[in-house]
């Protein structure tokens, strides 16, 4: 080893200092070897605490530091808690150090990794805090700076949800509660006890609201639900009869129906071109491009993926989307006894957090704040205020708020 590995080790203030022991009374054998990885680090801080030694190399043993059955169960507890990965005090045999138990983490949650369904994606892997898992909008599918998600998970675990379909095998799912259930059956496998940290992005938060409603139904508790910038109302009941398309959202239909139809030239002679149906051909051939054009546009600047770079074709992206928001069209929310942060934009503001809007009758309680001036200036100029809103809103206490009133089915 070089000089580095014969350095004494700077002591910590973990544990008080009358009850900390110095690493070099301990007459170690093994040479200082200082953590070099975040995991190892981690891990070597709770060593420190839990046995109240001054410095832990990488290498030391466990049972070298003093270490016994008492001290074996409150390690292997700390170590599930602030990896969220089962780890038994036997587990500390096989793994006596540091660097070995370092690499078991690393290897455990590379295997959840790979094993997860194509709908959830680990975005971002280590923390000793509960993970956050981000409910997808509109589109079916989410891609975040690696700014905005170092920011949300500083200390914690982040998965994404995509809308079944996009691996181009699974079928879109054509109800809000069925994509609710399939997606807290997932976020059990990775989690399986609450309380569960829920993030969903503008329509997704639907989805989210009522996962929240069957976790709460399995007995089992949110600890936060974190809104960003949702809609003022589902269109089910925005719209003068509960179940019809808004103009807007028909509209939007029809577009993407246009961009998923794989439409072909009449194959007809010059004398033919003027005609009525090939007029029509072309015009909606020419309507598609366009569309495809404004997908890789919106995959470009709203969600930061170069072309070469898409995981999805663009018809499979208009197909899962369009499924989506016909299931969204005809979705009337159930109330939520617990309550949601949210971050909204000013124009929607008055909309959403009056005394008569949808979240206020079906949540238990609201704490809000104000960005941007539009939907888009959130998630695209705003978008590391709304990460940083998030990281505060995962830091707080979980929030309470009033009884939710007996009447709240929105006019």
């Amino acid at each position: 080893m070089g000089n580095k590995a014969v350095q004494s080790p700077q002591p910590t203030r973990d544990a008080p200092e009358a009850q900390t022991l110095r690493r070099a009374d301990l007459g170690l054998s093994t040479p200082w070897e200082e953590p070099r990885t975040e995991i190892q680090n981690r891990l070597a801080t709770v060593w420190r605490q839990v046995l109240g030694v001054d410095a832990v190399g990488v290498s030391d043993d466990f049972f070298d530091l003093g270490g016994d059955s008492f001290a074996a169960t409150a390690l292997a507890a700390e170590i599930e808690a602030r990896f969220n990965q089962r780890f038994a005090p036997s587990d500390i045999i096989n793994y006596s150090t540091v660097a070995a138990q370092a690499e078991m983490i690393a290897a455990k949650a590379g295997d959840i990794a790979e094993q997860l369904p194509p709908h959830l994606i680990l975005s971002r892997a280590g923390g000793s805090e509960s993970p956050v898992f981000i409910i997808h909008g509109g589109l079916g599918f989410i891609f975040f700076k690696p700014e905005f998600l170092d920011e949300v998970g500083e200390d914690r675990p982040v998965y994404l949800f995509q809308a079944p379909g996009l691996d181009g095998r699974a079928a879109p799912l054509g109800r809000i509660e069925e994509l609710a259930s399939l997606y807290v059956e997932t976020l059990r496998r990775v989690q399986p006890a609450g309380p569960y940290n829920i993030v969903a992005l503008c329509a997704g938060s639907f989805i989210a609201l009522e996962m929240c409603i069957q976790i709460e139904e399995m007995g089992d508790a949110v600890a936060h639900l974190i809104l960003l910038d949702p809609p003022a109302a589902p269109p089910a009941i925005k719209d003068e009869r509960a179940g019809a398309k808004s103009k807007r959202s028909a509209a939007h239909g029809r577009a993407l129906e246009v961009l998923r139809r794989p439409w072909k030239l009449f194959k007809a002679g010059e004398d033919d071109r003027g005609t009525k149906e090939t007029k029509r051909t072309l015009k909606r051939r020419e309507k598609m491009q366009r569309l495809r054009d404004t997908m890789g546009t919106r995959l470009e600047e709203v969600y930061w993926i170069e072309s070469e770079q898409r995981p999805y074709s663009e018809e499979t992206l208009a197909n899962v989307a369009e499924q989506l928001r016909a299931a969204l069209d005809v979705h009337v929310p159930r109330p939520y006894s617990g309550a949601a942060a949210i971050l909204v934009n000013s124009t929607k503001a008055h909309k959403l957090l009056g005394d008569a809007a949808f979240w206020q009758s079906h949540l238990g309680g609201i704490e809000h704040e104000i960005c941007g001036t539009s939907h888009h200036e959130v998630f695209r100029d705003q978008i590391m205020e709304a990460a940083r809103f998030v990281s505060r809103s995962l830091k707080a206490a979980k929030l309470g708020g009033p009884p939710r009133p007996e009447n709240t089915q929105a006019e």
